[in-house]
Parts: structure tokens; C-alpha cells; sequence
């Protein structure tokens, strides 16, 4: 009798675990065929399915946004110009972190107070990242975005000259670093080469490092104390023209990407092959430019 009762309960555990799917979010374009990245998304990766639109700037006129003082401000404030493309979610305080493109302030979605009508919208002036640099170009503009296992988020430019971190608490703080530096392993491939390097996502690990997954779909392992990133290699079995542009952790251990440049599958990565499988999108399918959810590597 024991043995049947534990395991009856192992399998409604693991059958409780398989519903409860982390919830991810995705930066997506507005309307299919699109490459301005301006709506954001939940996405289960089960089914493929999109399901449930937090923001659409083309669909806005229902949603009231409020700042943390309670105050309606306009729903052209929260995504600007070509849209986002550094995301991460800060599952301690249930918080959408992001950065426009071209743009450096930090904003956030607070979900704990934000209602489906209702988003509640954390943006202050002071809360911007400073990469030290007069002019913003491409180089320096935030296109990775992630927390690390302590809580912590951190944000890079594509040149990775400036590796951000940022506090989520009542006294919120942003500091540059600097750069990340290469490891002397990385004889073939920078984390600074413009080809190879620049753009896509970041994923913290269980042990306190930061996953770089580039545009490219070079991988790149950063350990944030001493600054470095050294490079593993390059996801295989993906399409040429594939461009990873989101990535996350699901509840197996595996890495999900999306891209900017296909939008009808998404890629299952194995991160101790670095393999990737197709998976099958859904019927609504949209451009990505980035993911994030609250799982670890």
C-alpha cells in the first residue's frame, strides 16, 4: 500500500510539474511578416502557441499603463522607435525587464501589481545604462539581457565593451563594469567580432555564469566575477539562415531559441552538445527578438 501511495504521488507531482509550464515571454513584431519589435507575448513552448498578448503598441487603446506612482502615462512611452531587443525576466520580484533599441533606459512591466487591463510600469529617469560613450551606435547599444542565479541583472552592448549590472531593490542601481574581456582559450573566435559576436541573448547558469548566445549562434560561457567569456562553439544542425535572437531555459534543461529572420519554427538546443531540433510553432507565428523567462541553464 506505502509503495502504491508514493507512487501515485510522484506521478501527480510530475504530472502537476508538466502542467505548471514556466511562463516565458517574447519580444515579438506586430503582425506576421513584420521586423519591428514592439509586442510582447507569452509563448508556451509545449504547443508553439502564443498565449496571451501582454502589450501591442497597434492595440494599446484598451490598456491603461500606470508608473509605480499610480499615474496613467502614455502608451507610447513604454516601447519607442524599432522596438526591444534586451529582455529579462525577474521571476524573485514577477518583473519584465527591458531596453529599447537605441535607447539606453531601463524599464520594467511589474506583473505583481498589474492587472489584464492594467499594466503597472516601473521607468524611472535615473535608471538608465551609460556605456561611457557620447554618441549611440550600433556598437554600443544593449542587445543582451539576463539574471544570473544571485537575483542580479545584466545587460551588454553588442561590442561587449560594457557588461552592466542592475539591482532590482527599493534603491535600485545600474553599474558599468566594463568590458568583458576574452579568454586566452578564445583563439578563433572574439566575444568582440562584429560577424561572429554581436547580437542575441543571454541565459544565467545554475553556477553563477552567463550564457552568451550571439546572433550568430556562436556560444560564449562569462563569468561575471573575473570579467571573462570564453567561447564553447557554435550550435549545429540549424538553418543557414537561422539568427538566434531569443533565447531561454526550459523546465527540461534544454535552450529554446527563436530568431529574428525565421519565424515558423523554434530550436531545441541540448547545451551538452549544443545540437539543436526544429520545434513546430503554432498557427500565429511572429518575428522574435528576444526572449526571457526565469529558469537557469
Amino acid at each position: 500500500m506505502k509503495k502504491m501511495l508514493l507512487t501515485f504521488l510522484v506521478i501527480s507531482v510530475t504530472s502537476s510539474l508538466a502542467l505548471a509550464q514556466t511562463k516565458t515571454y517574447a519580444i515579438t513584431s506586430e503582425k506576421q511578416g513584420e521586423y519591428i519589435w514592439t509586442a510582447i507575448r507569452e509563448i508556451n513552448f509545449s504547443s508553439g502557441e502564443y498565449t496571451k498578448t501582454i502589450y501591442s503598441k497597434s492595440n494599446s487603446n484598451d490598456l491603461q499603463l500606470q508608473n509605480r506612482n499610480g499615474n496613467s502615462i502614455a502608451s507610447t512611452s513604454l516601447i519607442n522607435g524599432k522596438g526591444v531587443a534586451a529582455a529579462a525576466f525577474d521571476k524573485v520580484n514577477n518583473r519584465l525587464y527591458f531596453s529599447e533599441m537605441m535607447g539606453n533606459q531601463l524599464k520594467y512591466i511589474d506583473f505583481a501589481n498589474s492587472t489584464t487591463n492594467n499594466l503597472n510600469i516601473g521607468v524611472d529617469e535615473n535608471e538608465r545604462f551609460s556605456t561611457g560613450v557620447k554618441s549611440v551606435d550600433e556598437s554600443n547599444i544593449i542587445t543582451r539581457m539576463a539574471f544570473a542565479n544571485d537575483g542580479v541583472g545584466y545587460a551588454l552592448t553588442n561590442d561587449a565593451k560594457s557588461f552592466m549590472r542592475f539591482t532590482t531593490n527599493e534603491s535600485s542601481t545600474i553599474t558599468n563594469l566594463g568590458e568583458i574581456r576574452d579568454s586566452k582559450r578564445n583563439t578563433s573566435v572574439s566575444i568582440h567580432n562584429q560577424c561572429t559576436s554581436w547580437g542575441g541573448d543571454m541565459i544565467g547558469d545554475i553556477y553563477g555564469n552567463l550564457f552568451l548566445i550571439s546572433m550568430r549562434n556562436n556560444v560564449f560561457k562569462i563569468n561575471i566575477a573575473k570579467l571573462e567569456a570564453e567561447y564553447i562553439g557554435t550550435i549545429t544542425n540549424l538553418p543557414a539562415t537561422f539568427t538566434t535572437n531569443g533565447a531561454v531555459a526550459d523546465d527540461d534543461g534544454n535552450i529554446i531559441l527563436s530568431s529574428a529572420t525565421i519565424s515558423d519554427s523554434y530550436f531545441k538546443v541540448n547545451p551538452s552538445t549544443w545540437v539543436a531540433t526544429a520545434i513546430k510553432g503554432g498557427n500565429e507565428m511572429y518575428s522574435v527578438s528576444d526572449m526571457a523567462n526565469g529558469n537557469l541553464v
